[in-house]
């Protein structure tokens, strides 16, 4: 034998049959070449994953959009209104890792789960929601074209609200197809840290969460990442600079909105269908 050959043999639609992978055996006979078949086999039983793609989760605040002063401003405005004390830019950050209610309940010393929280936060959601705009909630520079230059699925997950994820994308014209879910903490069964939000994206958007990264900015982001085992990339430019030095858990952080294209695993997405 002379050498092994490959070749595959595609279904026109996925639904009609499986992906086949035929082997072939060159075999040198005096001046002529024999090409026999040695194996047919379904290709998912030599790629397990194979109907699984490479893809990108994205946290919105702080990774896609600069909001930081918007949220801080609609916290203290909703806070007033309810006769509780301003808080500080640095509680805002730190606050900035839960949910909506949950952060309320923190920043008031309130127990989480409460109604008094939840009520805060349907209040601030309200609020912040109808002041997004290109001005408010601009999206970094540079993340336009990233996010159109990438070949693969993507989806965007905050522990906002859904209605905000949405109304932010569709304000900085990131709306139209770019991504294949805008989900919010209200989208998905658990916030941030815990995994169910990012692997309700990676099934939704038929993705291998373990070949696949979440980029954000905050601890809750990459806490969500490992435990939905996927990659993560941390945001040096965001409102979380000072957590993320100090050691947020991210396998990588990068300094501005082009270093998650310079990491490893998602140089690879920049083709199509991987």
């Amino acid at each position: 034998p002379d050498a092994l050959s490959t070749t595959r043999e595609t279904a026109s639609s996925p639904s009609d049959r499986p992906l086949l992978v035929v082997v072939f055996l060159t075999v040198q006979v005096t001046s002529r070449c024999r090409v026999l078949p040695l194996l047919v086999a379904p290709a998912a039983s030599l790629r397990p994953e194979a109907s699984l793609r490479r893809g990108i989760v994205w946290d919105v605040d702080g990774t896609l959009v600069d909001s930081t002063r918007l949220g801080f401003d609609a916290s203290n405005e909703v806070l007033a209104r309810n006769g509780y004390a301003a808080i500080s830019a640095d509680e805002y950050a730190v606050g900035a890792k839960f949910s909506t209610p949950d952060r309320f309940s923190w920043h008031v010393g309130a127990a989480a789960g409460g109604d008094a929280a939840a009520a805060l936060g349907r209040a601030f959601d309200d609020c912040y929601v109808a002041r997004v705009n290109a001005e408010t909630a601009g999206a970094f520079d540079g993340v336009d074209r990233l996010l159109r230059r990438l070949r693969c699925p993507q989806g965007a997950l905050s522990n906002a609200n859904g209605a905000y994820v949405r109304a932010e994308l569709a304000a900085n014209g990131l709306d139209g197809g770019l991504f294949g879910v805008a989900w919010g903490a209200d989208d998905v069964p658990a916030p941030k840290p815990d995994a169910a939000g990012a692997l309700a994206c990676c099934a939704a958007l038929g993705l291998d969460p373990a070949r696949s990264v979440f980029v954000g900015d905050s601890p809750s982001d990459a806490g969500a990442a490992k435990a939905a085992g996927m990659r993560s990339v941390g945001c040096l430019y965001g409102a979380n600079e000072a957590a993320l030095r100090a050691g947020a858990g991210f396998d990588r952080v990068v300094e501005d909105v082009a270093g998650p294209v310079s990491y490893t695993h998602l140089r690879a997405h920049e083709t199509r269908g991987n």
